[in-house]
């Protein structure tokens, strides 16, 4: 439970918050970007990552959700879904031998965070009447 709550708390608890207060300013300023990192995952699941699925799939809909809200006071909101990525901390906290077999035994080699940052960053430089609500990023292969 302690692990699952950690994940929740990262990645719902957190963004919600943290969101919340970006808001406000954005909301007085009229304009504004937020962009939230989900996951592959929140739409396609596999076994052994049930709650990390969960939750980036309440992220996926928090993400929705304020886009339809917010988009008539100058606020564009982008989901960015990364597949496979190999240099975050998400496999050094994960313990299921399971899980992590099946990682090392794909036929493809997950990709970077500099290629998620740079997908991001192809969200904020979207212009005009533009809205980005998803983006997905995955290795080469990966389905």
């Amino acid at each position: 439970m302690d692990f699952w709550d950690n994940v929740i708390e990262t990645n719902i608890s957190a963004t919600f918050r943290l969101t919340q207060e970006v808001l406000r300013g954005m909301v007085e300023r009229g304009s504004g970007h937020v962009v939230n990192v989900s996951s592959v995952v929140a739409r396609q699941v596999f076994p052994n990552v049930a709650v990390y699925s969960a939750t980036k799939h309440a992220l996926a809909a928090f993400s929705e959700a304020l886009r339809l809200e917010f988009h008539s006071k100058g606020i564009r909101v982008s989901e960015v879904a990364p597949g496979l990525v190999g240099d975050t901390d998400f496999l050094r906290y994960t313990e299921n031998p399971t899980f992590l077999n099946g990682i090392k035994s794909r036929p493809y080699k997950p990709i970077a965070s500099t290629d998620v940052a740079r997908t991001i960053l192809c969200a904020l430089t979207t212009t005009g009447a533009t809205d980005v609500s998803l983006l997905e990023v995955r290795p080469m292969g990966q389905p």
